[in-house]
């Protein structure tokens, strides 16, 4: 039996750092800053750089653009999450372990801030948990880094919003 790797996060060594989190086995970080960058600053610039290889190596003008629109499309929903106060995403594609013919699950780790009123630790996970509409099978734990509720949303996107209609699993985690 093999022990998973696990990733920790820069913010581990960052002593300023307001939270720090080790990353799922299977999850690799996307840099929301050069993904989602202005045009023409320096972010946008290491974007563009990093990117011109894959596109040279596209095969043809089709899978160049089909290439393009992809990132578009990953760019537009970073940009969701991130208007929801998102501040880190990794990405992972896994195995689905229910589809029989082993297609694979693209899988989202993001972690977002938000304001709350001020009450204990405890009351703040639960009232975030129960208080969001759709939310179900609500646990409470007691974790070594404090009090989580960790709960479930489907959403489905509409078709306005550019973004994918299949279902999407929100798996919550409070703390």
């Amino acid at each position: 039996m093999t022990t998973p790797r696990i990733l920790v996060h820069e913010s581990v060594t960052d002593a300023q750092a307001e939270l720090w989190f080790a990353e799922p086995v299977g999850f690799m970080p996307m840099p929301l800053n050069s993904l989602l960058a202005e045009p023409g600053s320096s972010d946008a610039e290491a974007m563009r750089e990093a990117v011109a290889p894959l596109l040279e190596a596209a095969p043809s003008e089709l899978a160049r653009q089909r290439f393009i629109a992809q990132v578009a499309l990953g760019q537009r929903m970073l940009g969701a999450l991130c208007g929801y106060g998102t501040v880190h995403c990794s990405v992972g594609l896994h195995r689905d372990d229910i589809d029989p013919t082993g297609g694979h699950v693209l899988s989202l780790f993001t972690i977002s801030w938000r304001d709350t009123n001020v009450a204990p630790r405890g009351v703040t996970a639960a009232r975030t948990a129960t208080s969001a509409a759709g939310h179900t099978h609500i646990a409470f734990e007691e974790l070594p880094c404090g009090p989580a509720v960790l709960s479930e949303t489907t959403l489905r996107y509409t078709a306005e919003t550019g973004l994918p209609s299949l279902p999407l699993l929100q798996i919550h985690a409070h703390l």
